[in-house]
């Protein structure tokens, strides 16, 4: 079982057994959460992320998505084709700035203690996995070779979403844009630039 799933399985075993507590009565300056996510489009899982809020306006955010195909694509010559595919985790620190938030008294019959809107900005630079199937013909015959390798990538994200709680259970559903450019391949001799949307809700415990 992957580092990944034993995490998540983990988040989501303390979602169950916390949901019936209730939250304390103190009022903090401080929010922090810890979610699960699945993006929705590709069906990327499982991933997570880390929330900390504060004074209900300005936030941090690191978001983890695993098993994400940035980019695929091939590149053919007389006698070869090379099938080209850029994979790994989209890792992003993240600053939100909150919209609207509302907290909703014991009172008031509503399905969130709290909720609110927010922007989210990103960037992060890192390694991503690089892949070469190699086909060639030889001597008639069709020949497979496998190049694998690491690629810096510098990534930039932006996101806006809809964030709420009650008592201890938190949800979020949120439509993250992601840009990226690699340094130059060691392999190909060439640089690569990818970018896509991504739809993600995901599921935790707050405090």
């Amino acid at each position: 079982m992957s580092p990944n799933i034993r995490l998540s399985t983990a988040l989501l075993a303390a979602v169950f057994l916390l949901f019936p507590l209730k939250q304390s009565e103190a009022v903090s300056n401080f929010h922090f959460s810890t979610m699960v996510n699945y993006e929705l489009t590709e069906e990327y899982w499982p991933g997570w992320d880390l929330t900390l809020l504060y004074n209900n306006q300005w936030g941090v955010r690191y978001t983890n998505i695993s098993d994400v195909l940035f980019l695929e694509s091939k590149k053919e010559t007389n006698d070869s084709l090379d099938n080209i595919e850029l994979a790994g985790e989209l890792r992003l620190p993240m600053i939100l700035r909150t919209m609207d938030y509302n907290t909703f008294e014991g009172g008031n019959k509503t399905v969130f203690d709290f909720i609110t809107a927010y922007m989210a900005f990103g960037y992060n630079s890192y390694d991503i996995d690089e892949t070469h199937k190699v086909y060639s013909a030889l001597a008639g015959n069709l020949v497979k070779d496998t190049i694998k390798d690491s690629l810096n990538t510098e990534v930039m994200a932006t996101a806006i979403g809809i964030y709420g709680g009650e008592r201890f259970l938190v949800i979020d559903t949120r439509i993250l844009y992601y840009r990226g450019e690699t340094k130059k391949s060691n392999v190909s001799g060439d640089k690569y630039t990818f970018n896509d949307w991504m739809l993600v809700i995901a599921i935790g415990i707050g405090f």
